[in-house]
């Protein structure tokens, strides 16, 4: 880990700015403002051979070629989406923002061309919709939240990204794993990168107040040492946070002044659970067709236990709702491990009163091979518009391909570093992890069709929302639809024919 924490303080240094919080209470920051003529990164000086390993050395193999000022538009929503292509000019000291800005003139620059991310107020899908079927070419690239990914798909609207040259999939910026799943019958709509800081920032984390967990006995390095030596499983979280409890107002009550061991929502908290446990909703098998693997019997062993452990053990709170109104507030030092993404750490936990760490959802056991993590349905993939004329697949191909390695070269680490105020470089226990959580990445790709297939990837939610366990006939009573809609899915994929009206 020396050589990555050497890695993270060169990129820092790079920026010339300090790493402080950007944007506000859990978003990226920024606003709709794109690179222009008239501003310039910061110059900077590199010295790859200060560290053994320098991602920045790492060749994009691009041609070198010139667009002639073209620009490359991709169509996005406002807010945090918008904010991964853009900077706020009047933030020049954020070492985040001063990434994204160096990012976007490098790559202008280099291939003569410009970067435009623009929204219409309106959810990307139905821009997507409206101006394909007008014909029109108003974009090169459409960043869609995931769960809403297989809109344009199905009304055959989008381009195979297997035709688009100058990408290569075995780059460390594309996430191999999330891609090869998307990918069905050789064909793949929906992909996803590093120029999606949406993937890195909505990921699914475990927060723990290193406070209170040592005033119960458990240190921060006792805990990293479970993860490191692959005994951070649910057995040993819920043996742990079940030894933490205090009725601090002696009501003899649970409620938000009590201490707990965890906190959790019963929403869309719980969904992480499924794929920490390696498991998936939806697979592809042997013969390459997708089927419902949801109902398997490590899945339905985890419900169990974590039913029992959120509704009666009181180590843990549990809320109804996303809005924790009736919540303990862990930054009020009442939650020892909370669940949480890494957004959380630029927003809502840059000023916590304590020292907190982070830890990946635990593994189903220690036969487990790795931890995996699974984020928040609305991150960004990428899809491609059938107006995209022919002679513009070149153009895209190469910018997609050199945006992603940039954003993996330097965005990536000055996220981190910003968001962990710095700990990112100078803790080895918080830089390990962190990297072992974002090597975990896994997006199922149940969440590609998250409003298709009865709802697929919310039913183990559901489960959690009305205290149930049954979650086999939840999926018995949806099954022969769910089975219905993957044949008409699998048609398209075979034979590109249209069977939604």
């Amino acid at each position: 880990m020396k050589s990555k924490r050497a890695l993270s303080l060169l990129l820092a240094s790079l920026m010339l700015f300090g790493s402080t919080a950007c944007g506000g209470d859990d978003t990226i920051g920024g606003d709709e403002t794109t690179a222009s003529e008239e501003t310039s990164a910061p110059e900077v000086e590199t010295d790859p051979a200060e560290t053994e390993f320098d991602r920045r050395s790492i060749s994009d193999e691009l041609p070198e070629v010139t667009f002639e000022g073209k620009e490359f538009r991709i169509l996005c929503q406002e807010g945090a989406w918008m904010d991964q292509y853009t900077y706020d000019e009047e933030l020049t000291g954020d070492s985040l923002n001063s990434a994204i800005w160096k990012r976007n003139e490098d790559v202008e620059k280099r291939f003569d061309t410009k970067l435009v991310a623009y929204s219409d107020g309106m959810e990307t899908q139905d821009t997507f919709f409206q101006f394909v079927m007008a014909q029109e070419n108003m974009f090169e690239v459409a960043d869609l939240m995931m769960y809403m990914s297989w809109t344009p798909m199905i009304y055959n609207m989008a381009v195979n990204w297997y035709d688009i040259p100058n990408i290569n999939w075995e780059k460390p910026w594309w996430n191999k794993a999330t891609n090869d799943e998307a990918t069905v019958k050789g064909k793949a709509y929906a992909i996803t990168g590093d120029l999606s800081l949406t993937s890195l920032t909505y990921m699914w984390i475990q927060a723990f107040n290193m406070e209170l967990m040592a005033d119960w006995g458990y240190s921060s390095d006792d805990i990293y040492q479970l993860v490191f030596d692959g005994e951070w499983t649910i057995d040993k979280f819920i043996e742990i946070c079940s030894t933490i409890h205090a009725d601090e107002n002696g009501n003899s009550t649970p409620d938000k002044n009590d201490t707990f061991g965890y906190f959790t929502h019963t929403y869309s908290g719980t969904d992480p659970w499924v794929t920490a446990i390696d498991a998936r909703m939806l697979t592809k098998n042997d013969e390459g067709n997708l089927e419902v693997t949801l109902g398997t019997e490590k899945v339905y062993n985890t419900l169990a236990k974590l039913n029992t452990f959120f509704f009666s053990n009181e180590g843990c709170f549990h809320d109804e709702s996303d809005t924790m109104s009736n919540a303990p507030d862990f930054a009020h030092g009442k939650i020892a491990i909370y669940p949480a993404n890494f957004s959380s750490c630029l927003g809502s936990f840059a000023k916590l009163p304590f020292e907190y760490g982070v830890l990946p959802y635990p593994k189903y056991d220690t036969a487990q091979k790795n931890y995996v993590t699974g984020a928040i349905d609305q991150l960004s993939v990428y899809s491609l518009p059938v107006t995209l004329p022919l002679e513009d697949y070149e153009f895209v191909g190469i910018m997609m391909e050199a945006l992603n390695a940039e954003s993996y070269k330097t965005v990536y680490p000055a996220y981190f570093d910003g968001a962990l105020k710095g700990r990112y470089s100078t803790d080895e226990n918080m830089s390990k992890v962190v990297d072992l959580i974002v090597e975990g990445r896994m997006f199922d790709l149940a969440f590609m069709y998250g409003q298709y297939m009865e709802r697929l990837p919310y039913q183990f939610r559901y489960c959690f929302r009305d205290n149930d366990t049954d979650l086999a006939s939840r999926l018995a009573a949806n099954m022969s639809r769910m089975e219905e809609e993957i044949e008409d899915l699998m048609l398209y994929y075979e034979t590109g024919e249209q069977v939604w009206y």
